[in-house]
């Protein structure tokens, strides 16, 4: 109901009094709704700050039926009974932050923090202060991410990102396993177990002096190579299957599958964006399908094109071709470009944006929108 002159939104629940079968009274609670949304609105934060601070994955949440998938898990599961830091190294979108949780909840750290920090996400003086603490800020926000994980994992996802002066000072701290704020001196203990993770050649970027060779062998005690998805055919059908389930939560539909014909399609695909393109993929097909189909076929796919950017001819398609809607060729070029530039820069985001001229910020736009990986975020 509506009450009172403002019109408040209330939830009234109402119950006779009746007394030897005579209607006496009647009692009404009145909630206000505002209070409620107010309280779901908080506990929704909440939930996504624990989120942040708790690893979600383990092991069993993993596909791993083909042979280098299996291969990647039994290193992972190594690296999470040992101290040593652990480097994952794949691609963008092929599973490297689930790996980071399952690694943290097979460890004995499990019962602690376990942080996750994009190191591409942020300038350099705000990442240096998230990471390392600031001396002079008030002191309830005076402590970083290190001493956040204290006794738990800090996950330093696109580490090859990382300018080389916040490498050293990652370096000190895995060296040393202590820190210095921002603006601080005095060197404060921290207990903490670092998995990296990049898509970027280290090798290369060593060459160019671009990422530290002290670092390097640092972090690579422990690597750990994830394959691109194209590489690993046969995790492709329980990957969908387990997507499709993930899909059916998130839009409230009840689809059952794939039929073998589309199946077959997607496995034919290169997937640059890897596990997170075929996510893409299967959310669109599921949002084209009518409610009451329960199976994915060819149909519903969008385009999905195997050729280059330097293979792209827009303009001189055969005549009987599929004419595609001029959005759909403009985001295909787009996507095209922006893959085949990072792929040049070796997936160094700052010299991508650089040679784009768009802005670093649009970049990490522009790759989630195609699913090259914002997580790039990873």
């Amino acid at each position: 109901m509506k009450v009172g002159p403002l019109k408040r939104d209330v939830l009234v629940n109402a119950a006779p009094i009746l007394v030897d079968g005579v209607l006496k009274g009647s009692v009404a609670i009145i909630h206000d709704l505002s209070e409620i949304e107010s309280l779901t609105s908080e506990l929704k934060k909440a939930r996504q700050i624990i989120r942040n601070l708790e690893a979600k994955y383990t092991f069993d949440d993993i596909i791993a039926q083909s042979t280098e998938m299996k291969l990647t898990l039994e290193q992972a599961k190594v690296g999470a009974k040992t101290p040593v830091t652990v480097l994952l190294r794949g691609e963008s979108g092929t599973g490297k932050e689930l790996i980071a949780h399952a690694i943290h909840n097979e460890s004995d750290r499990k019962h602690y923090k376990f942080i996750r920090v994009n190191c591409a996400s942020m300038e350099e003086e705000a990442l240096e202060k998230a990471l390392f603490g600031d001396e002079t800020g008030p002191p309830e926000k005076q402590k970083g991410l290190f001493e956040e994980a204290n006794n738990g994992s800090l996950f330093l996802d696109e580490i090859g990102d990382l300018s080389v002066d916040l490498q050293a000072r990652v370096l000190h701290v895995l060296e040393n396993q202590e820190i210095i704020r921002v603006g601080g001196r005095k060197p404060i203990p921290v207990n903490v177990r670092v998995i990296a993770a990049t898509n970027v050649n280290l090798e290369r970027a060593m060459m160019e002096k671009e990422f530290r060779e002290d670092l390097f062998y640092r972090l690579n005690r422990l690597p750990i190579m994830i394959a691109p998805l194209r590489e690993r055919i046969d995790d492709i059908e329980p990957l969908t299957q387990q997507l499709i389930t993930k899909l059916n939560e998130d839009y409230g539909r009840n689809v059952k599958g794939v039929i073998a014909k589309a199946l077959a399609i997607l496995k034919e695909y290169d997937f640059p964006g890897n596990v997170r393109e075929l996510e893409n993929i299967l959310g669109r097909a599921i949002i084209s399908m009518e409610q009451n189909e329960s199976y994915i076929k060819e149909k519903h796919l969008p385009s999905l094109r195997k050729h280059s950017f330097n293979d792209l001819d827009l303009f001189n398609e055969p005549e009987n071709s599929e004419v595609i809607p001029l959005q759909d060729a403009l985001d295909e070029f787009e996507k095209q470009l922006i893959l085949e530039t990072l792929e040049k820069n070796n997936y160094i985001k700052s010299k991508t944006a650089k040679q784009l001229n768009i802005s670093l910020r649009n970049l990490y736009y522009k790759m989630e929108k195609h699913n090259l990986g914002k997580d790039v975020q990873s």
